[in-house]
């Protein structure tokens, strides 16, 4: 179905750029590379060669046994497209996938009171970023730059990832961190107390979006290539109707033009959520209900590296939205699981 919404934008107050630095440790692998590609890398063919064969590409996801068999393990799986090849890489009870590394060797894992991770799609650990740990530390959900240089997140300045909070970017290869890019003052005005964001970085590398609570910000970002310095530019709400649904980020297209979002109608809490489309504006281009999908609620979209499938859950199991015919297919069907937050890699 396709539908027209609205936009709306609200500026930021500037703010002064400070910098600091940070721990970046890598373990070292035969197969990737180090944390400081001069451009987007390649996968390492090292790796991918010994994966088992998946033409439709690689989908990482956090699955949790809601059903005791012995035969199920909770913890972050990966499986190819096609639904083949399903295999537990990290065995644990909290930690999930926050996002593609850009080579397309591996992801991005968070654990309670843990350094984030970088992992291999071997289940192997690559790196961690010490800038501390998330959800009941200090450091909130994080989102790399498309060429792997930049993350951006949000740091919590108590322990018990309460506010305030300030927003940083972390140049990886150095560990230099440029530091208070947004006035949480704004947010206090308008009644927002607990600034806790879900970031996306675009495709382009040009533009971050942060959702909180039901609100998206956007923001134009510029990094220098010499200091390893970042700020955020221009940095104005997006006003979109209906409303975001529950605890989800965006995803984009790989494009950059275009991002999915679950999302709802009205104020009724038995209305089913809906895979939504937006461009950059706001502007609602085109939402999939369920009777399109076959499902009634809708969670953590994934759009694919090639632009033509949307990866969800409906809080049970991954299924997978072709976007030029519509077609569903189920890729997860395993009985007494949970299975969440798919992330394809590229």
């Amino acid at each position: 179905m396709l539908a027209v919404g609205c936009s709306s934008a609200q500026t930021l107050m500037p703010v002064t750029t400070m910098t600091g630095t940070a721990s970046v440790s890598t373990i070292p692998t035969k197969d990737v590379a180090g944390l400081s590609p001069s451009a987007i890398p390649e996968p390492s063919t090292t790796l991918l060669a010994t994966l088992p064969h998946c033409t439709v590409g690689w989908i990482v996801f956090a699955s949790h046994v809601s059903y005791s068999q012995d035969d199920l393990r909770d913890g972050v799986y990966k499986t190819c497209a096609d639904g083949t090849s399903r295999q537990q890489l990290i065995a644990t009870e909290a930690g999930i996938p926050v996002g593609a590394w850009p080579d397309g060797t591996g992801f991005l894992y968070a654990d309670y009171e843990m350094p984030l991770q970088v992992i291999n799609l071997a289940g192997k650990h690559v790196a961690k970023l010490d800038i501390g740990s998330t959800y009941k530390g200090t450091v909130g959900r994080l989102s790399v730059s498309p060429d792997g240089e930049y993350a951006f997140y949000q740091k919590f300045l108590s322990s018990d990832g309460g506010t305030p909070a300030r927003f940083e970017i972390l140049h990886l290869p150095t560990g230099i961190i440029s530091e208070d890019l947004v006035s949480l003052d704004y947010y206090d005005q308008i009644g927002i107390t607990v600034p806790s964001i879900i970031p996306t970085w675009s495709p382009r590398g040009n533009h971050i979006v942060w959702r909180l609570a039901d609100r998206l910000d956007i923001a134009d970002v510029a990094c220098d290539a010499v200091l390893h310095t970042c700020s955020l530019q221009n940095i104005r709400e997006i006003g979109i109707v209906p409303r975001i649904m529950g605890n989800n980020g965006i995803s984009w297209s790989p494009d950059g033009m275009r991002w999915v979002v679950p999302c709802i109608f009205t104020n009724d809490p038995n209305e089913y959520s809906r895979l939504c489309i937006f461009d950059l504006s706001g502007t609602l281009l085109e939402d999939y209900d369920n009777t399109d999908i076959g499902v009634g609620i809708v969670y953590n979209p994934s759009w694919s590296p090639t632009g033509d499938r949307i990866a969800f859950s409906d809080g049970r199991n991954l299924y997978i939205l072709f976007l030029a015919d519509h077609k569903i297919i189920n890729l997860t069907t395993q009985y007494g699981t949970i299975d969440d937050v798919p992330i394809w890699i590229p």
